[in-house]
């Protein structure tokens, strides 16, 4: 489960696979209480973000490759069963797709515009909200993709992909850039953040990779900036950087 907290609500992420929920809740703090149950996805629901502090929109991620933003001033109460039927709760205003599998992480800009996402197709994607597709239409792209499935927690992309699966670009990808050949997702959730807003102005993208290394891209360009850490981690100067964890409240790495 993953738990974001913006006063005087919670917001839970369900997504074990034990419970294949597939549902999004929202809970009162001060009346300490569930107020509402969201469905949409089809599949387990990774990651949640709202897209900056005072915001009441926030977006969900899932298994089945698509983001879907929310305004929680108009989410209905969305009690009943699983997400797996057409039944999509109120309050879901549009969302993305462009990832060709599950959606590992999300992380907003701060900007109330901007959404990065992390997908296990070893990609991240940066979003503008203002390009969104309708939720219906979203929904339908991701069920009409092909099925192309594996356990990415044990095996490689390489070993799964069918003859006939590329990286050609999805007709309803609307990303504003793609950043790939620098992370590799594998065997947990791994993560990618904007580097920090107030010293950075959000100029690299940092994310996390399998082999232990941090992957620093452009943000603008999507070109690979640095390759930080892992066996013998260098920057593209050719300095050895033995680092490992980005500390992205700060302008380092640390």
């Amino acid at each position: 489960a993953a738990i974001i907290i913006i006063a005087p609500v919670l917001c839970v992420v369900v997504s074990t696979q034990s419970t294949g929920d597939r549902a999004v809740y929202l809970y009162d703090l001060e009346r300490k209480e569930r107020t509402h149950r969201l469905l949409a996805h089809d599949d387990d629901v990774n990651a949640i973000a709202w897209l900056d502090g005072g915001s009441h929109l926030f977006a969900s991620a899932s298994d089945d490759r698509s983001i879907y933003v929310w305004d929680r001033r108009i989410v209905s109460a969305g009690e009943g069963g699983r997400s797996t039927s057409d039944i999509m709760s109120a309050g879901c205003v549009g969302g993305f797709i462009g990832h060709t599998r599950g959606v590992a992480h999300l992380s907003a800009r701060g900007d109330g515009r901007h959404l990065l996402s992390n997908g296990k197709d070893h990609c991240a994607k940066l979003w503008d909200v203002r390009a969104m597709h309708s939720a219906s239409d979203t929904r339908h792209a991701a069920r009409s993709m092909r099925n192309s499935y594996y356990d990415y927690r044990h095996g490689r992309l390489g070993d799964r992909r069918g003859p006939r699966e590329t990286r050609s670009r999805h007709r309803s990808d609307t990303s504003l850039q793609t950043y790939s050949g620098g992370h590799q997702v594998f065997r947990t959730l791994l993560r990618a953040h904007f580097s920090p807003l107030e010293s950075t102005g959000s100029r690299y993208i940092c994310a996390g990779s399998n082999d232990g290394t941090v992957c620093i891209y452009d943000a603008l360009s999507g070109d690979i900036a640095a390759l930080l850490g892992g066996p013998g981690g260098r920057d593209l100067a050719g300095r050895t950087r033995p680092v490992s964890y980005t500390h992205l409240t700060l302008p380092t790495i640390a």
